[in-house]
């Protein structure tokens, strides 16, 4: 019997996954499947997914949790498992040496508050490679091979599904490269400068945030000496691109021979109103930096000179705190 399987996108597989192939050449492909508390059919007392005698398989973005033996148990074949989160299950992953040993190659991968994350038996290989390890009672048991590249140990911030990622989880942007181009959730992967680890991609906010700053120097100045205000702007937001973007700088009036530079985004001054520049679009992490230099009046009385300076942008902004 040659069994070949492919599962997508299951929110729950009420009784596990079993594979049982006598004549070793079947495939498994689980891909964005979530396995919360079942039993693969009584093969094994209580895993997610049973896998006996199949040639080769493919796991990714799959949630293996709450189960009462292994969250995997597998006995034959060549197996690689991308982005999965393994949580809360007596056992994590069994590998067990029958007729043949398995080999598993785990990327990107959740292990958290198991028993035994990984016990492999002799003769069995596993290959880790971007892990977070957290609360397992043991991480790797047994006398197999078990080889483990990048990995760190830590809380990985779950939400109550047990599987999404919340804000600030240090799996954010911390997986190894996988090629795998979407979450279980069907979500674009990677969201930010890397791919994370597990099942679920945190996806960055796409919002505009509009940012300037300015500073002035000298900050103590005397009539007739030269005071330069260095106004850098930037969108600090993710995704999205600032359109209909404004600066206006409110420049003391005390202020004379005014000479105005700008590098980055293109500036158009705004017709009738001093000191207002329509802004090109600005993509995320796109700026500029506008140089206004001037000379104090002679005469003029000890006193506090105020420059305000403003952005906005045609869309809501997310931040505006930082907008003056």
């Amino acid at each position: 019997m040659t069994s070949n399987v492919l599962v997508r996108n299951t929110a729950e597989v009420g009784g596990g996954i079993a594979i049982d192939d006598d004549d070793e050449e079947g495939q498994i492909i689980l891909t964005g499947n979530v396995l919360d508390e079942n039993n693969a059919n009584g093969l094994d007392g209580g895993s997610g997914i049973a896998i006996y005698g199949i040639q080769s398989g493919v796991l990714n973005n799959n949630v293996l949790m709450n189960h009462p033996d292994s969250a995997l148990m597998m006995s034959d074949g060549y197996v690689t498992a991308t982005h999965n989160t393994i949580i809360s299950n007596v056992g994590g992953i069994q590998l067990a040496s029958f007729d043949t040993a398995p080999e598993l190659t785990l990327i990107n991968t959740i292990f958290a508050e198991n028993g035994t994350a990984i016990d492999a038996a002799v003769g069995t290989t596993a290959t880790l490679d971007g892990v977070l390890w957290f609360d397992n009672v043991a991480n790797t048991y047994g006398s197999g091979y078990i080889t483990i590249g990048q990995q760190i140990t830590v809380n990985p911030l779950l939400a109550a599904d047990g599987y999404h990622l919340l804000t600030g989880s240090p799996a954010i942007d911390a997986g190894v490269p996988s090629g795998v181009a979407d979450d279980i959730d069907g979500e674009l992967r990677p969201s930010g400068p890397a791919v994370d680890i597990g099942a679920d991609e945190w996806l960055y906010p796409t919002s505009v945030d509009l940012l300037v700053t300015q500073q002035v120097s000298p900050e103590v100045v005397y009539p007739t000496q030269g005071v330069t205000y260095a106004i850098a702007y930037r969108n600090i937001g993710v995704g999205i691109t600032a359109t209909g973007v404004v600066i206006s700088a409110e420049i003391p009036v005390s202020l004379a021979n005014l000479n105005v530079i700008s590098s980055g985004a293109v500036l158009i001054p705004v017709p009738g109103v001093t000191y207002t520049w329509q802004v090109s679009d600005l993509p995320s992490g796109a700026g500029g930096l506008i140089t206004i230099t001037a000379l104090v009046m002679p005469g003029l009385a000890p006193q506090v000179l105020t420059s305000t300076v403003s952005i906005t942008a045609s869309q809501t902004d997310s931040n505006l705190a930082n907008n003056t």
